[in-house]
């Protein structure tokens, strides 16, 4: 059975230049370095902010990420309804069998 392509964006084709992991790995460099010893209080909040700031980009795009999936599955459940709903009233075993049998 062929299922329906979902419709593609035009930029989707393009790879993104970084990854929602990639956002989270740099988060963790971020708050260890915040906790390590080796600078000064200022650049510690700046690396606390900066790594929550990530932590927060993260959590969206996986929100907005899930969402865009879900959308796209119920999308192509709807269209494969639809298919089987148009073979189903094309079926000729249907009309066949009403007019074969007694009323």
């Amino acid at each position: 059975m062929n299922l329906p392509i979902p419709a593609v964006s035009p930029d989707s084709g393009q790879r993104p230049v970084i990854s929602s992991h990639s956002i989270l790995l740099m988060c963790g460099v971020l708050f260890g370095m915040a906790i390590s010893g080796n600078i000064t209080s200022e650049a510690k909040m700046t690396f606390v902010f900066a790594g929550t700031i990530g932590l927060i980009a993260f959590v969206g795009l996986s929100v907005m990420k899930r969402a865009r999936n879900q959308t796209q599955q119920q999308v192509a459940i709807m269209h494969v309804e639809e298919r089987l709903e148009r073979h189903a009233q094309l079926d000729p075993r249907t009309s066949e069998r009403a007019v074969s049998s007694p009323a």
